[in-house]
């Protein structure tokens, strides 16, 4: 989430979300992450960057690919394997589940955790890396841990694997450190039960009273966007640069196959890079006045995801802006939606300009549609949603005991 303050990336957005609405109840906010070090202050929220050593990240990563190396050799000591520890070694080059170790034996890292700890009442971890070493800290101190699990991590790896076995071993000892977690849909729910764990779903939230002028947005100048468009977008995510390529398809079919419709493909966020090829336009990242200005004036919003774990949260806010999205089902995971209803659901990619052909227009189903769509994203705002981050964090043993203190240093002011 290194993008926290602008806000870009699905997991960013929620987390700035999950900050605005805890600032709204009065709590006070310690926002600790990871990055080019620093320490501020900003809009009365305390942000501590921390920055890991060069030496203790090579440390830690030799060590993890040795030991992995290992492992596989182990398993496979009577067998004659060669070709698949070179594919071995690849694998270990995966983000999972080495960043699970990462920060586990830094003494830096360390030390910053017990001071959160320390002044805290409770700890909200967004994702389950660091759990291990926070959970153990927040015992000590007797400080409630809520985790945040935005998707089952491990499910983005073949469970037949050693890769896949290490990771969801990982993962579910992470979660187990919680003394609430907090997933994003149903089906996570269902999967984190099979492991006996218990969790709340709080789904990836919105703001619904996002500041959307219809003449400011009307009259903003969209630099190379021509009417009509169908608009993507996302962050630097492996499922959201396959979509790209897809729709860089989807768009050159479309060319030859309606020449006498004009429609622009435009792609937005740091999923790619800036590019213009005929009736494909990719912006790279715009600024929040743009991309709600780019929502507005959008004919639909496309959403061909083939993969992805947890629910996306770019879905909910195209729907939010009353947008018709056409998508996958991957695309809708973890919403009630009916297609026809709130969306268009296809998960057939060559009928995709068909669709698009049918649906530039405005018409009264299409209108329908968006409205449906709109009425839907209303049960998704976040201050709604997160109330019951407020229930669990006044439940806090911690809190229950500092109480009479607060409120008598509050009498002697």
């Amino acid at each position: 989430m290194g993008d926290i303050l602008e806000r870009k990336s699905g997991a960013s957005k929620r987390v700035g979300l999950l900050i605005d609405y805890l600032k709204s109840q009065s709590y006070q906010v310690w926002l600790f992450t990871t990055g080019d070090a620093q320490d501020f202050r900003q809009n009365g929220v305390h942000y501590t960057y921390y920055q890991q050593s060069y030496q203790d990240y090579c440390l830690v990563n030799d060590l993890y690919k040795d030991a992995y190396q290992s492992w596989f050799d182990a398993l496979n000591f009577e067998t004659d394997q060669n070709h698949q520890t070179s594919e071995n070694l690849e694998s270990s080059e995966h983000w999972l589940p080495w960043i699970y170790y990462q920060y586990r034996f830094d003494s830096g890292f360390i030390n910053y955790v017990k001071k959160l700890a320390k002044w805290a009442d409770t700890v909200i971890l967004e994702y389950p890396f660091w759990a291990l070493t926070v959970g153990d800290i927040c015992q000590q101190y007797q400080t409630q841990l809520i985790i945040t699990a935005h998707d089952i991590l491990a499910q983005q790896l073949d469970q037949n694997t050693l890769l896949g076995k290490i990771a969801l071993t990982e993962e579910i000892k992470a979660l187990q450190q919680a003394d609430n977690l907090i997933c994003v849909s149903q089906d996570d729910r269902a999967f984190l039960k099979q492991y006996h764990l218990s969790s709340l779903v709080i789904p990836n939230p919105v703001d619904i009273n996002q500041e959307t002028d219809e003449k400011s947005m009307e009259h903003l100048s969209l630099n190379k966007i021509k009417q009509p468009f169908c608009l993507f977008v996302g962050s630097r995510h492996d499922p959201n640069i396959e979509a790209v390529k897809i729709i860089q398809q989807i768009a050159k079919d479309f060319a030859s196959q309606y020449r006498d419709l004009v429609c622009q493909f435009v792609i937005v966020g740091s999923c790619w890079e800036p590019e213009e090829k005929h009736n494909f336009l990719a912006k790279g990242r715009v600024s929040d006045q743009e991309l709600s200005a780019l929502y507005y004036r959008a004919n639909l919003v496309l959403s061909p995801i083939l993969s992805g774990t947890g629910t996306s949260l770019k879905t909910v806010e195209a729907m939010a802006y009353g947008k018709v999205v056409l998508g996958t089902t991957i695309a809708f995971r973890g919403y009630p939606v009916t297609s026809g209803e709130q969306c268009i659901i296809c998960d057939r990619l060559d009928e995709y300009g068909p669709l698009i052909a049918q649906w530039l227009n405005n018409s009264q189903k299409k209108k329908n549609i968006a409205k449906n769509a709109q009425a839907f994203a209303k049960n998704y705002d976040y201050r709604h949603l997160y109330s019951s981050y407020k229930q669990l964090i006044e439940k806090s043993d911690k809190l229950i005991r500092e109480l009479p203190e607060i409120s008598q240093r509050q009498q002697q002011h």
